[in-house]
């Protein structure tokens, strides 16, 4: 399956994001829009990627390890 297939399906009920955008906007956007994704468009509104919930999670709880880590806690400690 090729994601152009999948966009032609959504017939324009895309919710994009520039790159330049911030996990914080990002996740703003996903809960407002109440999705899972959002379509990441470059300046010349070409596809350069995809984010997810699960991508957000995923950096974030790779932020808190490393922060646990600098101060010494365990990361189980919570």
């Amino acid at each position: 399956m090729f994601v152009k297939n999948i966009l032609a399906d959504k017939r324009g009920n895309v919710v994009t994001i520039e790159p330049t955008a911030d996990l914080a906007a990002a996740a703003k956007l996903l809960a407002e829009r109440r999705i899972g994704a959002v379509v990441i468009l470059g300046a010349d509104h070409r596809i350069v990627g995809i984010l997810s919930e699960r991508d957000i999670v995923r950096r974030g709880r790779r932020a808190w390890a490393d922060s646990a880590e600098q101060t010494g806690q365990s990361s189980h400690d919570a």
